[in-house]
């Protein structure tokens, strides 16, 4: 697991997503030496926390990250509903409530079960500060450095648009679709 994961923070570091230090390699063995420290310091910071706590935070994390998909999915159906995708769900946007809906339910019921500890709260308050940090940080880094606009153009929806703008709904509906019910 440490292998995997230090080379995906090697890979997303070649990506220009992070700094370019972390895909620092071994002369000679070529393995990502900064990445697998970075890695070993995460590991190190998670030991402080008992395995229900981790499990609990991987959970709720997990669940959050459904929701973002959720999300996303709802979002392009609603501003892209001629976007040509590998399958379609039928009824347009309605039909893209009618499948979240169930999913939704699912994962709020999921979150709501946990059982949170007054013990494990300080741990999740820092867990949810963290994630916040990074995603403000992944934001400012989109938008604010040469890094973050090249990784936006490579993100071009249809005639140009970028789909991380929010715009663009006339060029993607414009270029049309082979599910029209998309």
């Amino acid at each position: 697991i440490m292998s995997t994961s230090s080379r995906a923070l090697q890979h997303i570091a070649d990506y220009g997503m992070l700094p370019a230090g972390i895909a620092c390699t071994h002369a000679t063995r070529k393995t990502p030496v900064v990445a697998i420290l970075l890695q070993s310091a995460i590991v190190l910071g998670l030991m402080f926390f008992d395995f229900s706590q981790l499990v609990t935070l991987d959970t709720l994390f997990n669940n959050v990250s459904l929701l973002l998909e959720v999300a996303a999915f709802l979002h392009l159906k609603h501003y892209y509903p001629n976007l040509s995708r590998p399958y379609a769900v039928p009824w347009g946007v309605w039909g893209a409530w009618l499948v979240s809906i169930p999913k939704i339910a699912v994962i709020l019921f999921a979150i709501g079960a946990l059982g949170f500890t007054d013990s494990s709260w300080p741990q999740l308050v820092g867990a949810v500060v963290v994630n916040i940090i990074f995603a403000i940080g992944g934001y400012f880094w989109l938008h604010y450095t040469e890094g973050g606009r090249a990784w936006r153009e490579d993100s071009s929806g249809p005639e140009g648009t970028s789909l991380l703008d929010g715009g663009g709904a006339a060029g993607a509906a414009e270029a049309g679709s082979t599910f029209a019910s998309g």
